[in-house]
C-alpha cells in the first residue's frame, strides 16, 4: 500500500527547523521525503493532504506502565488477571490514540501483561504501540512496591513489584521473566517516597544483587532499567552497566561525572508526573500537605539536577509513571508540557527527546522518531504547531492522523477497472521482490486483481539472511496479514473483487496450503509451488498438514523433482493424504527442475521451459476455477 503526503509543515524529529513539504510512504517505511511541491502521486497510492498541518513522528513512551490501571498501588494486587488483561489491552488503544506509537516498558504489574500484550499487537489482534516488554519491578524488602504487612501474609508480587531478597532469589525472578519473553528488566535501586520503607536518598538494593541480575540479563540479551533516585544508586547502575536510569533526582557531582562519562550508552528519564501532580496535590487523592511538601522538595531538587545533565550533554527523555489516580492513562503528553514549564526544555529539544531519542531508547535509532528516508512510517499529522504550544499534543482532537506499520502491498488490476476475480499470491523466501511484482502484474494482464502483502513487514531492518528472516514469521501473524489483505480487496474503489484464490511460491506455497486449511471458506483455488517445511508449524498452531482434512478448494502443485525441501517422497505423502481425504487436486513434477525452479531472477535455479508449462498449467487452473465458476 501506498500512500502520499502532500502540504504538510513537516518537523521531522531530528531538531531541523519544520518545512513545507511531502512524505511518500511504501508499505511501513518513508521512502520520500521532499522539501515543496510533491512528486506527482504513483498509481494506486493513497493521498493525504496535510492541508498545512504539521507532520511529525510518533511520540515514544520511555517510561511505560500499560499495565497500571488508574488505581493505587495496593489495589493492583486485587485486581484478577482476567480483568486486568483486559485492562491492559484498553490502555494500549488509548497510548496509541494520544499519538504515542512506541513504548520502552518501564515495568508491569503482573508477569505476562505486557509479554502477551506485546504478542497481540504485533499479530495485529489489538491495535497499541510498539513494545518492548517488562515485568514486575524487582525489589528488596522494604523497597519500592513492598507493601507487606509483618501481620499479615507476604505476597511475592504485592503491587507492581516483585520483593525478592539476595543474588540467588534476584538470579531466580529473572530466568523466570526471561523465561515469560521479556525484553527488559526493571531492578529498584533506590528507595522512594511512595511505598518504600527506605527514602528516596537511601539505596536499600546491594552490589551484589544488582550483579546477579545483570548476570541474567547479559547471559539472556535483556535490557536493564532502574529506578535510581539517590545518588548512590546512579552510581551502582552505571558500575553495573544498566542502560536506563529512571529519576537520578539526588544525582551529585560523583554522579553526574559518571553519567556524563557514560553518555553514549545510557538514558535518563526522570518522570515527574508523579511529583509534580503531587507537589500540587492540595489535599487530593489523600495526600496530606506535608507529603505535598515532600514532593515539592523533590521536584525543585530534581528541577536542578535535570538542567545540569543537559549542559552535560546527557540523553533526558520526556514520560513516566501514568497509569496512576493522580496520573492517569491518556495524559502522557502532560509530559512534554512539564518539559517545557518546568524543567525549561525549548519545545524542540522536547521533541526531539520525545521522538528521535526515543527511537534510541527503542534501540531502533534511524527507523523510529524521525521522519526521514528509510525510516518506519509511524506518523502524526498535528493541526497546530507543537513549537508554538507544546500543551496541543494533549488534545487527541488535534491528531488529524496517527499511522503506524502499515504493511506493504503490491497490487495490480486489469486495465478499465470492473469485476474480476481477485489472487492473493503469497511470497518466497526473499520476500516482495521483483519476482513476486511480475507475478501480481502478469495476473493482472491475464484479469485477474492480484496482490501480494510483504510478511516481513514486522521485521526490523537489521540486515538478517534470508532463513533468519523466514525463521521469524509465525502462521498465527501470517493470518492476520492475509484477512488484511482479503479486506484491503474488497474495499478497492476501482476494482469489483469476486471470488478469491490464493497461490504462493517457495515458504509461500507452504503459506498457501495452510491458508487453503486455515481459511477454507475464503477461497475457490489454491497454488502450491514447490512449497517446502508443509509438516512443520510456524508457531503454537497445527501443521499445514494436520489442516490437509480442512481443505474446501481445489489444489494445485508443481514440484521439482530434484527438490529436497520439499522432497519427492514429501511431495507423495501430501498427494495421498489429499487423495486419502478426497481431496480435489492435481500435482505437477518436471524432470531437471529443484527448487525454486521459476523464479527467473535466479540464474542458478531458474528452469525456463519447467517454468513456462507450470505457469501455463497455473493460468489454465485459475481461469476454470475462477472464471469458470464466476
Amino acid at each position: 500500500m501506498s500512500h502520499l503526503i502532500t502540504n504538510a509543515r513537516i518537523l521531522d524529529g531530528t531538531g531541523r527547523e519544520p518545512f513545507l513539504g511531502a512524505v511518500r510512504v511504501e508499505g511501513n517505511r518513508i521512502t520520500q521525503v521532499t522539501p515543496g511541491a510533491a512528486a506527482p502521486a504513483p498509481d494506486g497510492a493513497t493521498v493525504i493532504n496535510g492541508a498545512g498541518a504539521t507532520l511529525m513522528p510518533g511520540l515514544i513512551e520511555s517510561h511505560a506502565h500499560i499495565g497500571l490501571a488508574d488505581l493505587g498501588s495496593l489495589d493492583l494486587t486485587r485486581l484478577p488477571v482476567e480483568e486486568h488483561m483486559l485492562i491492559t489491552v484498553r490502555n494500549a488503544r488509548t497510548m496509541l490514540d494520544c499519538g504515542y506509537t512506541s513504548a520502552f516498558s518501564a515495568a508491569a504489574p503482573k508477569p505476562r501483561l505486557d509479554v502477551v500484550l506485546k504478542r497481540e499487537i504485533e499479530a495485529g489482534r489489538v491495535p497499541g504501540p510498539r513494545l518492548l516488554a517488562n515485568g514486575p519491578e524487582i525489589t528488596v524488602t522494604g523497597g519500592l512496591g513492598d507493601s507487606n504487612l509483618l501481620h499479615l501474609p507476604h505476597y511475592e508480587t504485592p503491587t507492581f513489584a516483585w520483593v525478592a531478597d539476595g543474588p540467588d532469589a534476584i538470579r531466580r525472578v529473572c530466568r523466570l521473566l526471561a523465561r515469560e519473553g521479556v525484553d527488559l528488566l526493571k531492578l529498584n535501586l533506590s528507595g522512594d517516597i511512595g511505598t518504600s520503607a527506605w527514602p528516596s536518598e537511601q539505596t536499600p538494593m546491594t552490589d551484589a544483587e544488582v550483579a546477579a541480575a545483570m548476570e541474567v540479563a547479559r547471559a539472556r540479551g535483556l535490557r536493564v532499567a532502574a529506578h535510581c533516585r539517590s545518588a548512590e544508586s546512579v552510581m551502582m547502575a552505571l558500575r553495573h552497566g544498566v542502560e536506563v536510569i529512571y529519576h537520578a533526582n539526588y544525582a551529585d557531582e560523583r554522579a553526574l561525572d559518571a553519567l556524563e562519562a557514560a553518555r553514549d550508552r545510557i538514558f535518563v528519564g526522570p518522570a515527574l508526573g508523579i511529583t509534580y501532580n503531587l507537589s500540587q496535590a492540595a489535599g487530593q487523592w489523600g495526600v496530606t500537605a506535608e507529603r505535598s511538601r515532600a514532593f515539592e522538595h523533590e521536584l525543585a531538587v530534581t528541577v536542578d539536577v535535570v538542567g545540569r545533565m543537559r549542559k552535560r550533554g546527557i540523553r533526558v527523555l520526556p514520560g513516566g509513571d501514568y497509569g496512576f489516580p493522580y496520573t492517569p492513562h491518556g495524559t502522557y503528553a502532560r509530559d512534554l508540557w512539564l518539559f517545557v514549564k518546568i524543567l525549561g526544555f525549548s519545545a524542540m529539544d522536547t521533541i526531539v527527546a520525545a521522538t528521535k531519542l526515543g527511537g534510541e531508547i527503542m534501540g531502533r535509532p534511524g527507523e523510529l522518531g524521525v521522519v526521514t528516508t528509510g525510516a518506519l512510517a509511524d506518523l502524526l499529522l498535528v493541526d497546530g504547531d507543537p513549537l508554538a504550544n507544546i500543551e496541543i499534543l494533549q488534545d487527541r482532537g488535534a491528531l488529524r492522523m496517527i499511522m503506524k506499520q502499515p504493511m506493504r502491498v503490491y497490487l495490480d488490476a486489469p486495465a478499465g477497472g470492473g469485476a474480476a476475480p481477485g489472487i492473493v499470491l503469497i511470497q518466497h523466501g526473499p520476500g516482495l521482490d521483483r519476482f513476486m511484482e511480475d507475478r501480481v502484474e502478469d495476473l493482472a494482464r491475464h484479469g485477474y486483481v492480484a496482490a501480494a502483502p510483504d510478511l516481513y513487514h514486522r521485521q526490523p531492518q537489521d540486515g538478517a539472511d534470508m532463513m533468519t528472516r523466514m525463521g521469524r514469521l509465525r502462521d498465527k501473524e501470517i493470518l492476520v496479514d492475509v484477512d488484511a489483505t482479503i479486506a484491503h480487496l474488497r474495499s478497492l474503489k476501482d476494482a469489483r473483487v469476486g471470488g478469491l484464490a490464493v497461490l504462493g511460491f517457495c515458504m509461500g506455497g507452504r503459506v498457501t496450503y495452510m491458508l487453503a486449511g486455515a481459511r477454507p471458506a475464503a477461497w475457490r483455488a489454491a497454488g502450491v509451488f514447490y512449497g517446502g517445511n508443509i509438516m512443520k508449524p510456524w508457531g503454537d498452531v497445527p501443521a499445514p498438514f494436520e489442516l490437509t482434512k480442512q481443505i474446501a478448494c481445489p489444489v494445485v502443485g508443481f514440484f521439482g523433482l530434484d527438490d529436497t525441501n520439499p522432497s519427492p517422497g514429501d511431495v507423495d505423502r501430501i498427494d495421498a493424504e489429499l487423495s486419502r481425504l478426497g481431496k480435489t487436486h492435481e500435482f505437477h513434477r518436471y524432470e531437471g527442475a529443484g527448487h525454486a525452479f521459476l523464479n527467473f531472477s535466479n540464474a542458478e535455479r531458474y528452469r525456463p521451459e519447467p517454468a513456462k508449462d507450470a505457469w501455463a498449467k497455473m493460468l489454465g487452473f485459475l481461469e476454470r476455477q475462477l472464471k469458470g465458476a464466476a
